[in-house]
């Protein structure tokens, strides 16, 4: 397996994958191949790609470390340099800053995080049902600077509670930027 990093991936390598795919026979037509470039050269130079990759990953470690009964109802949805787990009808029984503390745990274990098929990732050598198997950092502990906002929001128009996480350098604030919005609004309110 060949691992790139994203700032390392240069045009020049980026032809040379779809020489060696269009010489493969594929089917594909000119015009496939240019859009399949354009999208990963605007991919490669996109800088928020690294907080997705620490983002779902770290949404992904959230799911690990909850009880079963909740993860089987969650729902998941992106915030900036996030990520937000819904859940319908009932709010959690869990403590999310004991969550915080073992997903944070893990992060600092430096586990690895592999590819095993469409529908799941090795988390430390455990699997776990992902719906974005290829979208992880490679070990948790390049996961930077991850925060949960320590309350449930509750969306009244949806029914949901919401448990909001965030990565980055800016993650505690990027949390009371969306805190605040969030109570400005009508439709939401605390939970």
């Amino acid at each position: 397996t060949v691992k790139l990093s994203f700032a390392k991936i240069t045009n020049e390598v980026l032809v040379t994958v779809l020489m060696i795919c269009a010489r493969e026979g594929s089917s594909a037509s000119v015009t496939d191949y240019i859009s399949v470039f354009v999208f990963m050269v605007g991919a490669c130079n996109h800088t928020s790609i690294p907080y997705r990759l620490m983002a779902h990953t770290a949404e992904d470690l959230c799911e690990f470390c909850m009880p079963k009964e909740d993860l089987a109802r969650c729902g998941h949805d992106d915030v900036k340099h996030g990520f937000i787990i819904s859940f319908p009808d009932r709010k959690p029984d869990f403590d999310i800053v004991e969550l915080e503390k073992k997903v944070n745990a893990m992060i600092e274990s430096d586990l690895p995080i592999t590819y095993i098929d469409a529908h799941h990732v090795s988390i430390g050598g455990e699997n776990h049902y992902c719906t974005g198997p290829r979208i992880h950092v490679s070990r948790t502990k390049q996961i930077e600077n991850f925060h949960l906002l320590h309350h449930f929001i509750y969306n009244r128009l949806t029914g949901e509670y919401l448990l909001v996480g965030c990565v980055g350098k800016d993650a505690e604030k990027n949390l009371e930027k969306l805190d605040a919005q969030q109570k400005m609004q009508s439709d939401l309110i605390i939970g």
